[in-house]
């Protein structure tokens, strides 16, 4: 995954905890938070989709609580370089038994 959070100028580390403890807690009624975490122009990369904006991003994440059992995202790595920040996880969680299966 790949993100920009939102942030002033520069990402600073704090700015990117919160990213980050979202993240280690997220549950759907936590999905109104994207626009405090990301920028409108944030770019959001994982191995299924490649978006950019608040309301991609929610889509990612909505689907993502529609089609998965307990959902967790292991943080692994993570970085600020000027502008950006970058992160990569481990995701956890089973298909729901119900969910019809379609990439975003």
């Amino acid at each position: 995954m790949t993100t920009s959070p939102t942030a002033p100028a520069v990402p600073s580390a704090p700015r990117l905890d919160a990213l980050l403890a979202w993240y280690a807690t997220l549950a759907p009624q936590d999905l109104g938070a994207i626009p405090q975490l990301y920028t409108e122009q944030a770019r959001f990369k994982d191995p299924f989709n490649e978006v950019n904006g608040h309301a991609a991003i929610h889509r990612i994440f909505a689907h993502m609580f529609e089609t998965t059992e307990r959902p967790r995202f292991e943080i692994v790595e993570q970085g600020l370089h000027g502008h950006a920040a970058f992160v990569t996880w481990r995701s956890t969680g089973r298909p729901e038994p119900s969910a019809t299966r379609q990439f975003l």
